[in-house]
């Protein structure tokens, strides 16, 4: 058996040196004697075949000829992506690197597969529009572009199966949110961030389920935050912050049980901490300042037993700290300064032997620090000034 299938191999393997001798030049010492559907053919028949010794195989032994270099079609997408652009300096852009020469490896800023299809793009110093050509590279999976880019074309759109990435942060994009956007149900990471989107947050946005990283931080976006965020099941990182978004934190927050990082300070944010937040058991860091959050803290909020970074100051938080702070065993950054808390610190807050931050200035709490405060060894910053009684 193992005999016979090592003849099948070697029938096979010459068949390959015969359609190598056919399609290939004896003299190959341009990039350019190979046939480009040749010898797409050839890389696409090495892919797919498996082999007893892979170390010289055509897998290994295979030098690419055409290797980065572009196909004619793709090479006239880029052509007009290059055309179409204008960049803050041209000297040090793509029109000026991209030369005549299709050689993947000497464009800046480009990356291609072994097929020669650009799978990411990068473009700094763009000054205006995105071209709408940017849509027909259909192997695209990175792209990322500044620094005065102002408007994304909804081409954007065609790519819904290959773009992964998408960073577009620190540019002058206005309007509502790019319609486009919505559309690219394969994207992981999406950076939005410092622009001048206004409007509400889409709730078109739900459709990226396979988001992991969204920053929609520093923008004018206003309104609530759409539940339907719920559906988002792989989300951990989430920064809002420095924008102008009302209503409450949505309670379906508590299904996207990825969620590591929620950043929701600098807005106009009502209602209360919603305690389904407990559910979120990977969570890391929450960053609630400078909101108008009301209520009190949940206790489910003992639940966190990962948190370790918690700032909810400059708020309108009432009632006591809840003794299931004692819980937090993670915890190392805690901040409400500028609430309405009242009440005495729990005793159990010196269980967190981690906790070396601790901030309650400016709200009503009234009694003594516990005795076995002076026990936390890593605390290096304690703040309670402005309250009712000395604390």
């Amino acid at each position: 058996m193992a005999s016979a299938e090592r003849r099948n191999h070697a029938t096979l393997y010459l068949w390959l040196v015969l359609l190598l001798s056919l399609i290939v030049p004896r003299n190959t010492a341009s990039a350019q004697a190979v046939n480009e559907t040749d010898w797409t053919t050839l890389l696409r028949i090495r892919n797919d075949l498996k082999f007893t010794n892979p170390g010289r195989s055509p897998k290994a032994n295979w030098k690419s000829l055409l290797r980065d270099v572009i196909p004619s079609h793709v090479w006239k997408t880029l052509l007009r992506i290059r055309n179409d652009l204008n960049f803050t300096n041209p000297g040090r852009s793509p029109k000026a690197y991209w030369k005549s020469g299709r050689n993947c490896e000497e464009l800046f800023g480009v990356i291609c597969d072994d097929l020669g299809y650009v799978v990411a793009l990068t473009l700094y110093g763009v000054n205006g529009s995105l071209p709408n050509a940017i849509g027909e590279l259909p192997s695209l999976a990175f792209l990322s572009a500044g620094n005065n880019v102002t408007s994304v074309p909804s081409t954007l759109s065609l790519l819904s199966a290959t773009l992964t990435s998408l960073y577009l942060s620190n540019n002058q994009i206005s309007g509502t949110f790019p319609r486009g956007i919505t559309s690219l149900t394969a994207l992981q990471q999406l950076n939005i961030a410092q622009n001048r989107l206004t409007g509400s947050i889409p709730v078109g946005i739900s459709r990226l389920s396979c988001l992991t990283f969204l920053r929609m931080d520093g923008n004018r976006l206003e309104g609530p935050i759409p539940s339907q965020i719920s559906t988002m099941a792989a989300l951990s990182y989430l920064s809002l912050r420095n924008n102008q978004l009302s209503g409450s934190i949505p309670a379906s927050i508590s299904r996207v049980q990825a969620l590591q990082l929620i950043d929701l300070r600098n807005n106009s944010l009502t209602g209360s901490i919603p305690s389904e937040i407990g559910s979120l058991s990977k969570l890391i860091w929450l960053y609630l300042s400078n909101n108008k959050v009301s209520g009190s803290l949940p206790s489910t909020m003992g639940k966190l037993t990962r948190l370790r970074y918690c700032f909810a100051d400059s708020n309108s938080l009432t009632g006591s700290i809840p003794g299931a702070v004692s819980s937090l065993i993670s915890l190392s950054y805690l901040s409400a300064s500028g609430n309405q808390l009242s009440g005495s610190l729990p005793a159990g807050i010196t269980a967190l032997s981690k906790l070396g931050f601790l901030q309650l200035d400016h709200n009503a709490l009234s009694g003594s620090l516990p005795e076995k405060m002076t026990s936390l060894n890593n605390m290096v910053y304690l703040h309670a000034m402005g309250n009712l009684h000395t604390v």
